[in-house]
This record gives C-alpha cells, structure tokens and sequence, in this order.
C-alpha cells in the first residue's frame, strides 16, 4: 500500500518533520510493505523549514535503504517505513532534476506577481476585456509591490503571505503541472491507494490548497473510489507584530472560520474527503518571529505537528467507508488532564506535556514510548558507534560485522541523531508556545528521560541499572552469537544486523525498564 502525502506550505513541511521521526522510531502499524510518497507543495521555493524538511527526508530515505530490501517481513523497527520521491515512480521522466520531494513551482520571467500570473496586462480596451480589467482591480489591491497589502502585486516567490482568495487561483494552474498529471495516474485506490492532503487554513497556501486539490482528485474517474484525508491545521501558534508585514495573527481565527465555513458548503471539503482531522492550540504565551517567508521562516518544531503526524499514521492504517453524499468522518485529539496530585504540586506547570498527560493505549503506547526508544538508539550512536576505535577491538559484533567501516552509513546516522536531538529540543521550547518536555538530549542515560509514568501513581527517572553503552553492547554481542551459531556463519547484511539487533534490544530493555518500575 501505498499513502501519497501532499504537505502544504511551511505547516505541511514542519508536519513531515515530525512524521519522519515517528517513522524512524519503528511506531505502531509501520512496516516495509507500505511506502509513503511525500509532495510538498510551496510557492515559497526558498522557505527554511521546506529546505530543513527535504534533508531530513533524504537522510531517512537513505537510511531505510540501507538496511531494508522490497519484500522483507519488517514491521514497528527502526526505519522501516520506506519514503519515495514521486518522480522515483517513473524513473525521473519529464521531471526537473533538481527536484527531490516537492513540486518543482517555476515562475517565467516577468510572472512573479499575481497580476503578472493572472495576466492582466493583457486586458484592455484592444481586445475588448477592459471592464473585466477594471472589475480585478476593484477586487483586489491594487497597491504598489512594496505595500504590505497589495494583492494584484503581490510577490509570489514567498507564496502567497496568508492570502487564501489569491492562492487559490494560482493553486489551480498546478493542475498543469507535470508532477500532479503523473501522480494522477500513480494512485491505484485497488491496490489500497490513499491521499493525505495536510496543511493549515489559517494562512493562504493550506487554505486555499486543500480544497483546490480535492477537487483536482475528485474531478478524476480512476480516483473517485479513493480513500482521500485531511488534516486541517487551525492557528496553533502567533507571530510578532510588523507594521511592514502583511502577515498578522489578529487576522488567523477570523480566517479560519471563513475556511471552515467554505468548507461545509456545498460539495465541498467535508463531502468529498473521507476522513478529516482537525488539530491546533490556542495557548500561545509567546510568538514566533515575522517572516513573511524564504530562509528565515523556520520555526521551532511544535506538538501539534507532532500529533499531526499521529494522525497520519491512523489515517494510513484506518478503514472508512465514506460516500460523497455525507460528511466525512471527522478525529479529534485530547491530552489527559492534570490529576490531582500534581494540582497538590506547587508550581505546577499545567501547559507543558510530559509523559503523564499521554492517554497509555492511544498514545504512549504506539508513538511515545517508540519515540523514547529512539532517543536511546540516537544516544548510543552518538555516544559510542560513531567516534573512531571505541568499540573495534572489544566488541566481536561490531569488528566481526565491520560495521565499523561502514563510513557513509554511520555518517548518516549521526546526521539524523542530531536532527532528532535538535527536534526534541524545539519542541521543549515554552516561551513561544506550549512545550514537550520528554528527554534531555544533552544528558548520560541515567537522567535522558524526564520523567516516565508507568502506572497512574508510579513515576520515576532512569539510572545505569537499566541502560548504558555496555549494557545495549551486551545485547548486541548476545545476539550476534545466536544469529551467527557462535561465530560459525557470517552476517550477511551488517547494517540489517544492528539496526535489527538493536531495535530488539532496546524494545526488551525498555520494557524491563517499565516492568521494573512498575512494581516500585
């Protein structure tokens, strides 16, 4: 099976951030057998977190296959989702090959304005068109290039600055576009096909692309039959005030209701997707800095990304029955509230999420204690695979394997260790917005975890009795032993051994970790 992903704007890129990380942390329901191929869709070419997005996506990508092959039974392990570039699909025919994982947006010269792309210098009284000229400039503004509300002058090389009206008219001609008329004929809804269509509409590219899409999808005979969600991201964080910005977070609410009001009318989003999942936060103690786009807007990393990814997953791996004459199914999200023994508490920070505000079937279970698992493998890459003769000549799995030569791969690894550390550290972050405050990235094993909550009374903090470098070691070399009949055969696929090796272990030690501490 195969789920196409199209991430718009810079929301749609923070979102896939978030949804490699869960990828890479083996989570609940993902396996080889299904393959997930990310579109991002910015008119912003050069937006920061679309540029951070796309290198993560490629490290994991090559991550993936480096150690798994098409066919193999993986499911729940580290890194075994696979990811492909849509243009991958036709062997790069007709693409732009600089592309890599998003849509390749051009702009011809002198077509960098909305009045430019709407061609309106083409009306006038010569052709006969010269009161629909008029009326244009009556509905949109008419302001010169360097005004924070212009529309007809609008610079869409940073896309289209939370104006949906204009994004949705230029979102229309990439129906034209080389990579929509390919993955229009890539979906197979038989072979179980889904679409995922996920960005905000409280700006002007999600707004405006989410419904323009749909109907794209749903204008098509072969994918009338296909399973199509939304997640509509609603305002979940605020920008600084500018007076020379157009960008304004009075504006988002007012915005947002306008967008879910359209979307509710007539044949609409809410009739022609199948599931739609709604998730933002409207506590904002802070706000972000005022970028109206390029390398500068990149935010910190924020729950609700983390917790569309979520969604995500449960999409791909939920079925509905859905027709186009009743509403789609709509998902919420909740934390758990505080208890009252941390109400008891002095001080207690009631907005930062930790791992007591989890409910443990639906979410620490399948994506945060998987997403701790990985903070320990990102730990003892960084602590003890990587820097040069620590394990060669005491570890017979890692000298025998030569794992340790495997240059470009551990290079990898390190690269997304620190890209999940970095994450993590983001999402900690309370002055802008609500934090997540799981791990301490920075820290030995004994203080990595916050804090864990095994029961609904029993917490506690990690020390080396449970984990530590020599501890996940000996189960690598116990494993080695039993995979290799004490060294009489030979580890055929040495990345495949540790990454499979070391997922098994740190599944049994975590779960030793919980057991132990339950019966405190």
């Amino acid at each position: 099976m195969r789920t196409f992903i199209f991430a718009i704007g810079g929301t749609g890129a923070r979102f896939l951030r978030s949804l490699t990380m869960l990828l890479a942390s083996g989570c609940k329901d993902t396996k080889v057998a299904d393959e997930i191929v990310p579109i991002i869709i910015d008119y912003d070419a050069t937006n920061g977190d679309t540029d951070r997005t796309q290198t993560l996506l490629e490290t994991y990508q090559y991550l993936n296959r480096a150690i798994y092959t098409k066919g193999d039974k993986v499911m729940e392990n580290f890194f075994c989702t696979p990811m492909l570039k849509l243009k991958e699909l036709f062997g790069g025919d007709g693409f732009d090959s600089n592309t890599k994982f998003e849509v390749a947006i051009t702009h011809e010269p002198g077509q960098d304005t909305f009045a430019h792309h709407i061609q309106l210098e083409t009306l006038g009284d010569g052709n006969g068109t010269l009161a629909t000229r008029h009326l244009l400039e009556i509905l949109y503004d008419n302001s010169p290039k360097t005004s924070k509300t212009t529309e007809l002058n609008l610079d869409l090389e940073v896309g289209f600055k939370g104006c949906p009206n204009i994004g949705c008219v230029v979102t229309k001609s990439l129906e034209n576009s080389v990579e929509l008329q390919k993955f229009f004929h890539a979906v197979n809804p038989q072979a179980g096909d889904k679409i995922l269509i996920v960005g905000s509409i409280f700006g002007g590219t999600g707004a405006s692309g989410i419904p323009m899409l749909l109907d794209l999808i749903r204008e098509r005979p072969n994918l009338e039959s296909c399973t199509v969600g939304v997640i509509a991201v609603t305002p979940y964080f605020k920008v600084a005030p500018d007076r020379d910005s157009a960008i304004n977070s009075d504006s988002f609410t007012a915005k947002t209701k306008a967008a879910l009001d359209a979307y509710s009318l007539g044949r609409s989003v809410n009739k022609q997707a199948d599931a739609i999942y709604y998730v933002g936060d409207s506590y904002l103690p802070g706000a972000f800095e005022n970028s109206e786009g390029g390398a500068t807007q990149k935010n910190n990393a924020h729950v609700v990304e983390l917790v569309a990814a979520m969604e995500a997953l449960h999409f791909m791996n939920t079925s509905f029955d859905h027709s186009l004459d009743a509403d789609a199914t709509a998902h919420e999200f909740g934390f758990a509230p505080v208890t009252k023994k941390e109400e008891k508490k002095e001080a207690v920070d009631q907005y930062t999420l930790n791992f007591t505000r989890f409910y443990r079937d639906e979410t620490l279970n399948p994506y945060i204690y998987p997403l701790a698992r990985l903070m320990l493998f990102a730990k003892f890459v960084k602590s003890y695979l990587i820097p040069a003769g620590k394990g060669e000549k005491n570890d017979t799995w890692l000298r025998n394997t030569n794992l340790y030569l495997e240059g470009d791969f551990k290079k990898a690894l390190g690269e997304f260790a620190d890209a999940f550390f970095a994450w993590i550290k983001e999402l900690e972050n309370t002055s802008q917005k609500r934090g997540l405050k799981l791990f301490n990235p920075d820290n030995d094993y004994d203080d990595i975890f916050v804090g864990i909550t095994t029961a609904e009374k029993v917490a506690f903090v990690l020390n080396n009795q449970y984990v530590s470098d020599g501890i996940i070691r000996k189960a690598l070399g116990e494993e080695w032993v039993r995979c290799t009949d004490r060294g009489k055969k030979e580890v055929d696929k040495p990345r495949s051994f540790f990454i499979a090796s070391i997922d098994k272990a740190l599944k049994e030690i975590f779960a030793d970790i919980l057991k132990k501490n339950a019966e405190k």
